[in-house]
């Protein structure tokens, strides 16, 4: 009857360590998903310009205001006074990047709420 007894509980108990393990891996697994909760795209966000004529400065000040985005970018990039003739409609951030992109020839790229410029 002992040795029955025994056998079970170190039965039971390997079924239970073996279960807990499966258990912790699966959890592990779930909590390590990412995810993107509250942070919206350049192509999800839109902004209608008041003006056509900005210099780059004014335009990405305007943009930080306007949206949740900050720009990041060295400041020698900012030193040209380029007039930008951009449209004055309700337009996707995206859409309105590519077009300074090609106006002025910088590079944009989004990570997270942050919005690198370079050239």
């Amino acid at each position: 009857m002992k040795i029955k007894l025994l056998y079970l509980i170190t039965m039971v108990s390997k079924n239970l360590l073996y279960g807990l393990l499966v258990q912790c891996v699966f959890l592990t697994t779930l909590m390590a998903y990412d995810t993107k909760a509250q942070i919206k795209s350049i192509e999800q966000t839109f902004v209608r310009l008041q003006k056509s004529e900005w210099q780059l400065l004014e335009i990405i000040g305007s943009l930080e205001r306007s949206t949740d985005f900050k720009f990041v970018y060295p400041e020698d990039i900012l030193d040209n006074q380029t007039v930008l003739h951009l449209k004055n409609h309700r337009q996707s951030v995206h859409d309105l990047l590519m077009d300074i992109a090609s106006a002025s020839h910088l590079k944009f790229k989004q990570v997270d709420n942050s919005i690198f410029v370079a050239e």
